[in-house]
């Protein structure tokens, strides 16, 4: 099949899951608030709970499917769909505070949808460092920490939640190292260029006390500069970038320090 089939299909797709929703009881559509009362009806909420996750995991999935198929056309559709991933990831994270840490709840909207939704925040958080709606993004990955946080304290042992917790906080970490590594590289920058103004040149490059720099030494500065940083923060404070390939490599060359999640996977929870 064809990439142009393909996408034939996934809009084909989310036109009927858009359908679907219209034909359900205003109550249980997803974007209008819960407005059950949960000890008037307990399953009234619970299955408009349900129905919320379903929708927003399939669109979380035709999204991601959307944005690897048209990697190679950077248009206002394709940002589109990314902001309707963020969206939807939000909304997933939103909606935890809903969830009883019950056996009744199923396994899948207790843990494998929020934690779906946590990743896909986390990769808009690493990747878009600069963008205006990182400080939300990282806002929302608190609001996840809480909800992992909750799960752990109500059943312990049954999943390493505080693994999960833990994205808020390096997410965090990760964006303050990033925004001070480029304000350090822009002062160098300016102080090399003073330097260079001031300083009679003598067929060597100085820096800014007057001793002669090596050129060799000058290069390898320059290369840790995180241009595909910098190249994201240009392009404009809307603009989104989303990895189009879950093993992409993260911002070009530049990688933080990692994390072991596979335990997370290893858990009794997933075990039927």
């Amino acid at each position: 099949m064809h990439t142009a089939a393909r996408i034939a299909a996934v809009d084909s797709m989310s036109r009927e899951l858009e359908a679907w929703i219209q034909t359900l009881p205003e109550p249980y559509q997803p974007g209008t608030p819960l407005r059950f009362s949960k000890g008037k009806s307990p399953c009234a909420q619970d299955m408009a709970l349900q129905i919320r996750f379903i929708y927003y995991a399939l669109v979380m999935s035709m999204c991601r499917l959307r944005i690897h198929l048209t990697s190679d056309q950077a248009n206002e559709t394709n940002q589109e769909t990314k902001r309707q991933l963020m969206e939807t990831a939000r909304a997933v994270i939103y909606h935890t505070r809903y969830i009883e840490h019950e056996a009744h709840v199923p396994a899948w909207q207790l843990g494998i949808v929020p934690i779906s939704a946590l990743f896909v925040i986390f990769d808009f958080v690493i990747h878009n460092p600069f963008h205006k709606e990182t400080a939300t993004n990282i806002s929302f990955l608190d609001i996840a920490a809480g909800y992992f946080s909750r799960w752990e304290i109500s059943n312990r042992d049954s999943l390493p939640a505080s693994t999960a917790a833990e994205f808020s906080h390096i997410a965090r970490q990760f964006v303050r190292d990033v925004q001070a590594r480029l304000q350090t590289t822009d002062s160098r920058r300016t102080s090399r260029l003073e330097a260079d103004n001031t300083v009679p040149m003598t067929g060597e490059k100085n820096d800014s006390s007057g001793f002669a720099l090596d050129p060799n030494q000058v290069t390898n500065e320059e290369s840790f500069i995180l241009p595909d940083i910098e190249a994201f923060s240009a392009t404009g404070p809307d603009q989104l970038f989303y990895p189009e390939d879950p093993l992409q490599t993260l911002l070009g060359t530049y990688m933080p320090p990692t994390t072991d999640i596979s335990n997370m996977f290893n858990s009794t929870l997933w075990n039927p």
